[in-house]
């Protein structure tokens, strides 16, 4: 069929040929690079799952670690061991390990902590408020960041403490803190068995951290002013010898003091220093009455030195002499001013008698004539009894009294007749 082909229908055929060819290697090729560049993005697709899949592994690996490490710094997970436990470190911290006065710590609330509807931990806070050195401030920041341990400083307030000393204000070289602490508690946490035990590395010497902040001294001047003070009372019995407590303070309580006496008004006086110049003893002879004073200097050795000067003034007195009072003597108490006739009846025989009653003991009498009673050192005898009133003879006096009449009161007055 080839053969019988014109030359023209020959090349046309053959042209025809080549193109198809041609057109069957581009579909071919073309369909050759959409199925690799598809093939390559779902490759690239598979890679990223597992790239991806892998960053979660790595995260959920390095969430259980750290889960892991929360639990073993975490406080017990029952909240009241751990109230406990941290009180006991607290305390054993402050007071025992740095000596500071603690007077208590004080729990304040509980804070359930939840995430999505579950409760996590507890959230525990604390307030202690110790009067410290700034050395033993530093001293307690260290021990307590180098405990690892779920708990934290909020906040907490520093002020310097101060004392009046004649009249002047002074630093005492202690500081006025106010701490608020937190500590939580995760569940699922096991019971420490003590806390305080795991330590990490501060990375500095404590000791040499602690003299570099203290030797800054941010709370107070370059140096302070010491203070003479004295120990006793304002006055002495005369004639005899005083011995008086002398002391010297610095706020700045590395500083090396002298103490010494510059004047005195008893020629005969001494000051005898104790070792490190912060005191002594004021030794003085027994004097005549008298107002004696005595000039003291304290000197520190700062940068740049500083000194205060005090007086002491001691009073001699003689001894009071007692004057002995004489005891007034007693009251006569006459109890005929309280006693009366009470009534007046007949006996079985028709006799009248008289009844007396002492309204300051007590005492009664039924008395008929001729019988008798003592009262105020008196014999108080009857005479004679009528209806209303009686007679008696007392002392040489007839007196005669109506009933309810006080016996210091007679209705009549006479001399007796016996």
């Amino acid at each position: 069929m080839f053969d019988s082909m014109t030359k023209r229908e020959k090349i046309l055929a053959i042209a025809t040929a080549a193109a198809l060819v041609v057109t069957l290697i581009f579909v071919a090729f073309f369909w050759f690079m959409t199925s690799y560049n598809a093939n390559e993005a779902t490759l690239r697709g598979i890679d990223g799952n597992i790239k991806r899949e892998e960053a979660k592994t790595r995260q959920a690996m390095a969430a259980t670690r750290r889960k892991a490490w929360y639990a073993a710094t975490s406080l017990s997970s029952d909240a009241d061991n751990a109230k406990n436990e941290y009180i006991a470190w607290l305390t054993k911290t402050l007071r025992d390990d740095i000596g500071v006065d603690l007077k208590g710590v004080k729990p304040e609330r509980t804070t359930s902590i939840s995430h999505e509807g579950v409760k996590v931990a507890d959230q525990i806070s604390f307030s202690i408020n110790p009067l410290m050195t700034l050395k033993q401030l530093t001293q307690f920041l260290s021990e307590f960041y180098s405990v690892d341990a779920l708990h934290r400083i909020s906040s907490f307030k520093l002020t310097p403490e101060t004392q009046t000393v004649r009249r002047k204000k002074v630093r005492t070289g202690k500081l006025k803190t106010a701490f608020q602490i937190q500590i939580l508690c995760l569940k699922g946490a096991g019971r420490r068995s003590e806390f305080g035990q795991h330590f990490r590395d501060m990375g500095v010497n404590a000791e040499q951290a602690a003299k570099t902040i203290v030797r800054r001294d941010i709370f107070g001047p370059a140096n302070s002013s010491p203070v003479v003070k004295f120990k006793t009372r304002s006055s002495f019995e005369s004639g005899k010898d005083v011995s008086i407590a002398v002391t010297a303070t610095d706020a700045d309580e590395d500083d090396t003091l002298k103490l010494e006496m510059l004047t005195s008004d008893i020629e005969a006086a001494e000051f005898l220093a104790t070792k490190g110049g912060r005191g002594g003893t004021l030794k003085i002879p027994g004097q005549p009455e008298g107002q004696y004073k005595f000039a003291f200097k304290v000197t520190d050795n700062g940068l740049p030195e500083r000194s205060s000067e005090e007086t002491l003034t001691v009073r001699f007195k003689d001894k009071p002499v007692k004057v002995v009072k004489k005891k007034p003597k007693p009251k006569i108490v006459e109890f005929a001013r309280e006693t009366r006739i009470t009534g007046n009846l007949k006996d079985r025989d028709g006799n009248w008698q008289v009844l007396v009653k002492s309204q300051m003991d007590g005492k009664s009498w039924r008395l008929g004539v001729g019988e008798s009673f003592e009262m105020d050192k008196k014999t108080w005898k009857v005479q004679e009894v009528g209806k209303t009133s009686a007679t008696f003879n007392v002392a040489g006096e007839t007196l005669t009294f109506s009933r309810g009449t006080p016996f210091d009161k007679p209705n009549e007055r006479s001399p007796s007749s016996e």
